[in-house]
């Protein structure tokens, strides 16, 4: 490597530039497509990307195969770069699960190839500013995405939930919009509220940058700030507003240092974004629990501490080479910690970028970050020396506002992990490469491959032939991922045959996929219970076998099996598939539930009933369940209760009296708390109750049995409350019974605790839907599968009591 001039030879024609065109296009497409970030992994789409990148790789090539300078980063930034790519080659070799460490590494490899293009593309002109061009292009994109942004959020989400809570105060529930629901957060275009702000953090230190360098145009960036400002609200992302602030006091250290305006005109500034600041919290009930969380470590701070302490634990078990690129999803169940209890008991990513590279990477990837960050810090503290940058304005504006850009989005990516967000991983990449060209143009560190062509040839080679040895390695894993799209919607119009020849060929083509094997298992399992079809049923168990041997940290393939093994009575195997999910998952209730019937058909009576009196006292509704009416677990509920460690809860200790005299003294005993608790005593004990507004569903029940009368309005609001649901066909069925059995108890206690019927709309039966599949498993083409066990739960518990016990 030497130094080269200042000024380059200009390509002439410009190499691959339909190639490059086709990179810049598939980037558009995946930064503007809506849910883009769920679509990256739906077939077709997985071709598109790909072709993206490649393109980028054959460009690189043919600059590589050319006689003109093949420009580096500079800067030593080529050795961080060098870097991530041996962690990611190291990584992959010694993967738990190499050909998914194979699939994430490529796109790695890919962007390499998109840097390297990227900063030829820069450094290879002597009369256009390119410069400029690019962020300008990156600028409008960004601009064209707030918009779109915006209007997908006010037509999909924000409308649809005002006309929704519009419906309820016509019932009589007055609901307020309500940030905290992740389901109305901005989640525009990428599909997740986090994504959106995190491309806004970098989006808007290159809108200032755009009104400052281009004065003409300079009310259209500074409308770009004000509706990014607007939309980042909208997305309530907690890490994007830290973001935020700490951009904030990066430009009025800038403005201070730079002594660009007046100290006095700053502060203004600093107390008018304060202003912002906190009219933002005042009006945003989930950028108000930010504060409140980070003094209780409640909430989504515990949510982080539990995906934090899994990807340390990870990485400390493969602090060398890493877990493996794309192993977080696969192994999470296997490294969460038991403290997390349900706290994020499945997640594809650790929400904490450091982390996640530490525990897929290993000690190289965290080498690679730290030398790129420190270098890259390193070269914008240079820049201020340089006499040429000092008298070029433009390239100042440029370099503040990427570096801030880069400083905020550092802040941010500590709460959360989106690299594998194409549109952020790029305008990350953009940004950066903006800065290093500053520094390549000012500090004379233009770098290229110039005399040594022997290096450039062999460097030519060896890319073609892994390019080669790629594609010839992804044909058979796109084509599983095609014929396993065509099946699942072969599935959806009711053509099973299609879906199970589809499913099974795809596994043939990738068998380390459990992906194929668990839902095709789970598919044909659940067709057979249904159907009562043993044969079937033996087949669908073989294809969940297949898919814990393609995963075994994985525990729905645990339970699902072990249920199969409950029905077929081999109690011994389905313990065991039980205790395994439980080591895994260990606060799921249905792998308790099962391995209870496991021990009690093996006779170990009281190791079931251990299992299941923590799991009362750990769900003490679950007490509650209908399920315990049932004449097999009428003999051993009672020895469930006397199981229960220590004292029962004052709510539980009356639902549970059986004479008049317990009633009497649980009752005396609710009186003594406070809140909802004392009114229901006071209710039950028919004392004077002063309703206070918001109504509550318990309030609206308890006026409801005083007010006969208004027994069906009143209880049709209880329950819209409950349920946060407008009242539809389904719910007035519920409410009919709830008013009928009101009509027909001798008190308002029977009319809560009398047990309800197997026929009975009052009965409420529930499957929980797997988070290990969808979005998660990183495949969105297939259904989410349910668990096999079905939840019973007592309606009057669900809707008027859940939140007392």
């Amino acid at each position: 490597m030497e130094s080269v001039p200042q000024r380059s030879p200009k390509l002439t024609p410009t190499t691959g530039r339909l190639l490059v065109f086709l990179g810049a296009l598939v980037h558009v497409v995946f930064t503007l497509l809506p849910d883009s970030s769920s679509w990256a992994v739906l077939f077709p789409w997985i071709l598109i990307w790909q072709s993206g990148l490649l393109a980028f790789v054959v460009v690189a090539l043919l600059l590589l195969f050319r006689r003109s300078p093949f420009f580096l980063l500079g800067s030593q930034l080529d050795w961080g770069v060098g870097l991530f790519f041996a962690s990611l080659c190291i990584s992959t070799i010694f993967a738990r699960f190499p050909q998914h460490g194979l699939w994430y590494s490529l796109i790695g490899f890919g962007f390499i190839a998109v840097t390297y293009v990227l900063n030829n593309h820069l450094n290879h002109s002597d009369s256009v500013d390119r410069l400029l061009r690019l962020l300008r292009f990156q600028a409008l994109l960004s601009l064209v995405l707030v918009i779109e942004s915006l209007g997908l959020w006010i037509f999909t989400t924000l409308k649809p939930e005002l006309e929704r809570l519009e419906a309820l105060r016509g019932a009589g529930v007055n609901l307020p919009y309500d940030f905290s629901d992740i389901q109305l957060r901005n989640w525009a275009p990428f599909g997740h509220q986090n994504y959106t702000a995190g491309f806004l953090i970098l989006a808007l230190p290159l809108f200032v940058n755009m009104a400052i360098t281009l004065p003409r145009q300079k009310w259209l960036w500074i409308s770009a700030i004000a509706l990014s400002l607007i939309d980042l609200y909208t997305t309530s992302s907690r890490g994007g507003f830290l973001a935020l602030i700490l951009l904030v006091i990066y430009a009025i250290a800038i403005l201070l240092f730079r002594k660009i305006i007046p100290r006095s005109q700053v502060f203004l500034g600093a107390l008018g974004a304060s202003g912002l600041v906190a009219v933002a919290v005042i009006f945003n009930n989930r950028l108000q629990s930010l504060f409140l969380n980070l003094f209780s470590g409640s909430g989504e701070l515990a949510f982080r501490q539990v995906t934090i302490e899994t990807g340390w634990r990870m990485g400390l078990d493969h602090w060398l080479t890493g877990a493996g690129a794309g192993s977080a999803f696969l192994m999470f169940q296997q490294y969460r910690p038991a403290w997390g209890a349900k706290i994020s008991e499945w997640i594809f990513q650790l929400h904490n970028t450091p982390i996640q590279i530490w525990a897929e990477l290993g000690i190289l990837g965290i080498l690679a970050l730290i030398w790129s960050v420190g270098f890259t810090i390193y070269l914008f503290i240079r820049l201020h020396s340089s006499p040429t940058w000092r008298s070029h304005y433009q390239h100042q504006v440029f370099t503040y506002t990427t570096f801030g850009s880069l400083l905020a989005y550092i802040i941010f990516s500590l709460t959360d992990y989106q690299l594998d967000v194409f549109g952020v991983s790029a305008i990350v990449l953009i940004t950066w490469l903006s800065l290093v060209h500053i520094g390549q143009v000012h500090l004379a560190e233009r770098q290229a491959l110039w005399q040594f062509e022997q290096l450039r040839q062999i460097l030519t080679l060896v890319i073609t032939g892994c390019a080669i040895a790629a594609i010839i390695w992804l044909f058979p894993v796109n084509r599983a991922w095609q014929l396993s799209s065509i099946g699942f919607r072969a599935l959806a119009a009711n053509q099973p045959q299609i879906f199970e020849t589809n499913l099974t060929e795809a596994y043939n083509l990738a068998p380390w996929e459990p992906y194929y094997s668990l839902q095709l298992g789970y598919t044909m399992t659940n067709y057979a219970r249904q159907n009562k079809n043993l044969k079937l049923l033996e087949l669908g168990q073989s294809w969940l076998e297949k898919g814990i041997k393609a995963n075994p940290e994985q525990e729905f393939g645990y339970s699902a099996s072990a249920w199969i093994n409950i029905q077929k009575q081999n109690w011994v195997t389905a313990e065991r598939q039980f205790r395994r999910a439980l080591e895994l998952s260990p606060n799921r209730r249905d792998p308790h539930f099962g391995l209870a019937i496991s021990l009690f058909e093996q006779n170990k009576i009281d190791q079931g009933l251990n299992i299941l009196a923590q799991e009362f006292t750990k769900y003490p509704s679950f007490a509650t369940s209908p399920l315990w009416d049932l004449p097999q677990w009428q003999k051993l509920y009672p020895q469930i209760l006397a199981k229960m460690p220590g004292k029962k809860s004052p709510i539980l200790s009356w639902w549970l009296a059986k004479t008049e005299a317990e009633t009497n003294q649980a009752i005396a005993t609710l009186a003594t708390q406070g809140g909802n608790i004392k009114i229901l005593a006071n209710a039950l004990e028919n004392k004077p109750i002063q309703f206070q507004e918001p109504a509550t569903s318990l309030t609206l029940a308890i006026n409801a049995w005083k007010n006969p009368s208004q027994r069906k309005p009143l209880l049709t609001r209880a329950w819209a409350i409950a349920t946060q649901n407008i009242p539809d066909q389904s719910s007035q069925v519920i409410v009919d019974a709830l008013v009928k059995r009101m009509e027909t108890a001798k008190s308002f206690d029977r009319w809560l605790r009398d047990p309800v019927k197997a026929d009975s709309p009052l009965l409420l039966r529930s499957s929980t839907f797997r988070q290990g599949f969808s979005v998660n498993s990183r495949h969105v083409d297939g259904g989410v599968p349910q668990d096999f066990w079905e939840l019973q739960s007592h309606a009057l518990v669900l809707g008027f009591l859940n939140d007392l016990f």
